[in-house]
């Protein structure tokens, strides 16, 4: 899959009209196979939608923070944003726990 990876801080300076970046086929990870081969293992993407539904927003909101650089992702060759599932994971599992904090921190306020 050949596409742009869209990864903008927030204070990258760049035009959103310019490329932001070369093509990349796609993230390999080494990991070690049978017989002792090295294996490349491809990173998962997913679709707006699909992100949209692992964060409880909408897929028009996804879209958005990916324009304005919250999210980073690659486009495809048809102008579709995929999001590597690795981030989205690991924001959702952030996410669940500064949720789990602020119940602890508001449970006793309302004691």
């Amino acid at each position: 899959m050949k596409a742009k990876i869209h990864d903008r801080g927030k204070h990258s300076g760049q035009d959103s009209r310019l490329p932001r970046g070369p093509p990349v086929t796609g993230h390999h990870i080494e990991i070690i196979g049978t017989g002792g081969r090295t294996v490349p293992k491809r990173e998962r993407y997913l679709r707006t939608s699909e992100v949209a539904m692992q964060l409880q927003v909408s897929p028009k909101t996804v879209a958005r923070w990916a324009k304005e650089g919250r999210l980073p992702y690659l486009a495809t060759l048809g102008g579709h944003r995929r999001f590597p599932a690795s981030v989205i994971e690991r924001l959702v599992g952030d996410l669940t726990s500064l949720n789990g904090l602020l119940d602890g921190v508001n449970s006793g306020v309302h004691r």
